[in-house]
């Protein structure tokens, strides 16, 4: 019985701290110098994290926030190269919600494995964007034609050659 209410009380502390997440303290960040960008990295990480862990909503004032300080640092940031070009952007550029989705994908995916190829960074990042939007807990809106054809060329192991790289 005690070992079956610690095991209760773990679950239950868990899906808490998941349920939990917050915006990072990003409030008042200036990126002015370019050492700057490197030392607040691991804040990035945290706000890429906190938009790929927390449901799109409208008019959500902490998914702005955090998408426009990504913005920054990804305008800004001399250490990393981001290119956003028409694959796969073409498939939800019209969507801003889908696009600060992708943005903190290349983000978290960037400062995780620090990729030397463009085309890597895309498509690592468009995986990651996809699981995303295929979590009906986080994206709750209906996919488009092509984002759906999308999601089955990566579940059929060829967004690579879906995207033309």
């Amino acid at each position: 019985m005690k070992k079956t209410l610690v095991v209760l009380f773990w679950i239950i502390s868990t899906a808490a701290v998941s349920v939990a997440q917050e915006l990072p303290p990003i409030d008042g960040i200036k990126f002015e110098g370019s050492e700057i960008f490197k030392v607040h990295e691991p804040l990035v990480l945290q706000t890429a994290d906190y938009l790929l862990t927390t449901p799109v909503k409208e008019n959500d004032i902490d998914r702005l926030k955090a998408v426009q300080f990504l913005i920054k640092w990804m305008e800004g940031t001399p250490d990393h190269t981001f290119t956003i070009d028409g694959y796969p952007t073409k498939y939800f550029s019209y969507n801003v919600d889908l696009m600060s989705i992708y943005m903190a994908a290349l983000c978290k995916v960037e400062l995780e494995t620090k990729h030397t190829d463009a085309n890597e960074l895309t498509l690592d990042a468009t995986k990651v964007f996809l699981k995303y939007v295929n979590e009906p807990t986080y994206y709750k809106s209906k996919l488009s034609k092509d984002i759906k054809r999308l999601s089955a060329a990566n579940d059929k192991g060829e967004l690579k050659s879906f995207l033309r790289m």
